[in-house]
């Protein structure tokens, strides 16, 4: 005798599907965006921080947003001249 936990699971699952095509899609962007951002924003907020701990504003500032504009300048370079995904 057959009970319901038996029974196959429903065949409407094409959201899930949807939601994962989409996912992998945008996952690219979304790393993209996180490392530009924390190399473009990490460094000046850790000089920022150090600046008050230790009285030397603005020069924490100022390195870390060099350090952190060049960081993300580094991954911009990086990502132009890696190859496209197809080719890997």
């Amino acid at each position: 005798m057959a009970t319901d936990s038996d029974a196959p699971p429903p065949e409407n699952d094409s959201w899930r599907s949807t939601f994962q095509k989409v996912g992998r899609d945008v996952m690219p962007y979304a790393d993209l965006g996180l490392r530009l951002l924390s190399a473009a924003a990490g460094p000046p907020l850790l000089g920022v921080f150090f600046d008050a701990k230790l009285n030397t504003a603005p020069w924490g500032l100022v390195v870390g947003a060099v350090i952190g504009l060049t960081g993300a300048g580094y991954i911009l370079v990086e990502l132009y001249h890696a190859p496209p995904p197809s080719q890997q």
